[in-house]
């Protein structure tokens, strides 16, 4: 065999060599990368994760029980009671806290009440001595801040985009809400005041937090009003 044969011929395999390392490299730096990638989406998921220890210490009731824990749970949700507004939406938070789960670790209230009902009694001409009603339902979630819990939205554009009349709406979209009115005629009520807050154990539909019309005019400085207006 010539020289110049072994010489072209060590040449073709180092070439060979070359590109099958790079391809090699360039391989396990992308499995590196795509392996910090999930690592950092892990990392950034957990670090999110909230602590009911964390929420201030005058809202965690996790030592409370009985009528204490009841009435403690009442001022909280209606103290923090707030109303926020959007563009087409109008929206009701309330006050967060903490109990004791049934092992006896922390809790936040949302994680066994995981329904909220909110009931209204709107302006208008009462029927067969009735005021209009509306109640608002959906899932009890901690709000950003966890000392509160997520606003319930109300859809005022597309209910009032709607015939009035008594019945149910199931809205699911951003903001998934089951929305109910009864007596209503004529025209939507555009003033609602809160009169009733449950949370309920949706496990155990008997297990609730109730906080009445009565509760709510002693705990309130004044009445939470809604405005339905374009």
């Amino acid at each position: 065999m010539s020289k110049n044969l072994v010489y072209n011929l060590v040449g073709y395999v180092g070439v060979v060599l070359a590109a099958f390392m790079g391809f090699q490299i360039a391989t396990s730096t992308k499995n590196l990368s795509t392996g910090h990638a999930n690592f950092g989406a892990s990392l950034t998921k957990s670090s999110v994760s909230r602590d009911p220890a964390a929420i201030r210490k005058n809202y965690d009731f996790s030592g409370l029980a009985g009528d204490a824990l009841s009435q403690a749970s009442k001022q909280r949700l209606a103290s923090g009671a707030i109303v926020r507004k959007s563009d087409s939406d109008v929206g009701v938070g309330l006050g967060d806290f903490v109990i004791s789960s049934n092992d006896g670790q922390k809790a936040f209230a949302c994680q066994k009440y995981g329904t909220v009902e909110l009931s209204f009694e709107g302006d208008g001409s009462a029927i067969n001595g009735q005021k209009p009603e509306m109640q608002v339902e959906g899932s009890c979630e901690v709000a950003s801040d966890i000392n509160s819990i997520s606003p319930l939205w109300i859809p005022v554009a597309k209910i009032l985009g709607e015939p009035v009349a008594d019945g149910e709406f199931d809205f699911r979209e951003q903001h998934p809400v089951r929305v109910r009115f009864a007596n209503v005629s004529g025209v939507w009520p555009t003033t609602w005041r809160l009169k009733g807050v449950r949370m309920i154990d949706p496990k155990h539909p008997g297990d609730e937090v109730k906080v009445s019309d009565e509760d709510l005019a002693d705990l309130l400085d004044r009445p939470l009003i809604l405005s339905f207006t374009n």
